[in-house]
């Protein structure tokens, strides 16, 4: 049947619910809500299995809904769920329900019935089946003691595919900020601090205790906060060095879209007069080392000197010879050690 504006509109506000959804048990739960909320059940159940890992994500909505005994008589008539049985056969996860399959004389035939859904008061189920990876599944079943009606069918059905997509987005999502805690506590270990600026300058994201850290080792001349020291460094400059608190520091701004990242570490290398005293080079060629001994391209030596590509391997090839070594690699690693 033609679902009405109101119930597209519905179906969209559920799936936004589900999207909203920050970690994959708030989307389970968000799940469950939705559900209930799009179509009128008794109580709805969740269930997330992994083929390759034992063990079965079982939620329900209101809770405590099934005891023990419940669960060891579903399970044990598992092989004659009608809508299970379908769904297994016909290998898709569309909407289907109980009275879909079987009359009401057929359904209270079934072992299934007398010893689990009877018990319930459950008449007829609507279900869903997500595949939502290649040994994942989510089974959504909604419950209740009378018939449910092909809109009510309709409306779920036409849910499925956006769990889906919103599942996936919640998952990506997780993945990431996993992703992001590691690289904070990779970056916190190597003494480096980072700061994300928003397009006006604000500090909306830092690693922990970064800016109590950066108050403490300002530049001596500088009397404003550290957020508004951010916010010029991350506007007029791409990088800065200063001494403060016993220590060089080094501060590098990155212009990016739709602000700025900002990064302070102690600056444990030595700087280009230094590499130019130790190893006896030329002035230009110790500011290309200390450029790359930072872990610079040689594009970006080449804008941060104003010279071209070109200029820069030229002075390479000076550099290597005057110090014996053959490759960038070996260069950068003799400044490094110079450093350590």
């Amino acid at each position: 049947m033609a679902l009405s504006d109101s119930d597209v509109g519905d179906i969209l506000s559920a799936a936004e619910h589900c999207l909203s959804a920050r970690t994959l048990d708030g989307f389970a739960d968000a799940v469950l809500a939705s559900c209930r909320w799009l179509v009128d059940c008794d109580f709805v159940t969740y269930n997330e299995v992994d083929h390759s890992n034992p063990g079965v994500d079982f939620r329900e909505d209101p809770g405590e809904t099934f005891s023990p005994d419940l669960l060891a008589a579903f399970l044990y008539h598992l092989d004659d769920h009608p809508v299970i049985t379908e769904m297994r056969r016909s290998g898709s996860g569309a909407a289907l329900r109980i009275s879909d399959v079987l009359t009401s004389r057929e359904f209270h035939h079934r072992g299934i019935y007398s010893d689990f859904f009877q018990r319930l008061n459950v008449e007829d189920q609507l279900a869903i089946s997500l595949r939502v990876g290649e040994t994942r599944i989510i089974g959504l079943a909604a419950n209740r003691d009378r018939a449910f009606t092909d809109r009510e069918r309709d409306r779920l059905e036409m849910l499925r595919p956006l769990l889906v997509s919103a599942y996936h987005n919640v998952a990506y999502l997780v993945e990431l900020e996993r992703a992001a805690e590691y690289l904070r506590v990779g970056l916190s270990g190597a003494g480096c601090d980072v700061f994300v600026l928003s397009p006006e300058g604000v500090v909306t994201e830092c690693t922990e205790g970064a800016l109590d850290r950066l108050s403490t080792v300002l530049p001596p001349d500088t009397v404003e906060p550290a957020t508004v020291f951010l916010t010029r460094l991350a506007s007029r400059t791409r990088r800065l060095r200063w001494e403060a608190a016993g220590a060089q520091w080094l501060a590098t701004s990155t212009r990016v879209d739709p602000g700025a990242v900002v990064t302070v570490r102690r600056d444990e290398l030595l700087h280009a007069p230094d590499l130019q005293s130790v190893l006896g080079i030329s002035a230009r060629e110790a500011q290309v080392l200390a450029i790359l001994a930072q872990g610079h391209t040689s594009a970006e030596v080449a804008g941060e000197l104003g010279i071209s590509v070109r200029t820069v391997h030229k002075h390479l090839e000076n550099l290597y010879r005057c110090i014996g070594v053959s490759s960038q690699r070996e260069a950068v690693t003799i400044a490094r050690g110079l450093a350590e």
